[in-house]
């Protein structure tokens, strides 16, 4: 099967993030350690985790090093059923701590944006504030999100391009344009992102969102 068809059916999926499962990044990546400074015990990921413990890493991480942008979860299932602390980390080959407060508690990981290409024009909608709970992606107009209609509370935008958001179906109703205004760039690689964790940040109402078009439609 092609990537592109892998594609279609991934964003013909509208099950609840933690329900699914999510394809692996040919370029997103996460090394994750045990200890400060990039010590320690680490694990690569490429793919969504819902539970670390599957992995022998449940509240062990206290650094990494990132290549696009990645969220931690201090619940399983990425804080669906439990609420908790929420860390991201975004860049290219880009090394940090994690902040105190957020070291040793992540239980659950997961990347934003496209599966197949780095710095794809992309959008990435929640249905829990700070890119919790489902998530929804597409790379493409959306005329309608399905199920996730109505639910947005958090968003991520990824490449070159801005994205219009409506309130109604079919690009109607009250609309904000979303640019990825956040550049990282390496010698050889490039990734633009825009990170909206809560409705105050894209100035629209809380679970108002029903469509998506590329481009900066809004007035």
């Amino acid at each position: 099967m092609t990537p592109q068809v892998l594609l279609l059916l991934f964003l013909s999926l509208t099950a609840t993030a933690h329900a699914r499962r999510e394809p692996r990044a040919w370029e997103a990546q996460v090394r994750c350690f045990s200890s400060k400074a990039q010590n320690g015990e680490w694990y690569d990921f490429n793919e969504p985790v819902p539970d670390l413990a599957s992995y022998s890493f449940d509240n062990t991480i206290e650094s990494a090093t990132v290549t696009g942008m990645w969220i931690f979860y201090e619940e399983t299932d990425y804080n669906a059923f439990n609420a908790g602390f929420v860390y991201w980390i975004h860049g290219i080959d880009f090394s940090t701590d994690f902040d105190s407060q957020y070291s040793n508690t992540a239980s659950s990981l997961r990347y934003a944006g496209s599966a197949f290409d780095l710095n794809e024009d992309s959008w990435t909608v929640y249905t829990g504030q700070g890119f919790t709970e489902g998530a929804l992606f597409g790379n493409t107009d959306a005329s309608t999100l399905g199920r996730f209609s109505g639910e947005v509370s958090s968003i991520i935008v990824t490449g070159t391009s801005d994205w219009t958001f409506y309130q109604g179906e079919g690009f109607t109703g009250s609309s904000v344009c979303l640019t990825p205004d956040i550049h990282h760039t390496s010698d050889v690689r490039r990734f633009d992102v825009g990170i909206f964790p809560t409705p105050s940040d894209f100035d629209l109402t809380d679970n108002s969102i029903r469509s998506v078009r590329k481009g900066c439609h809004s007035q």
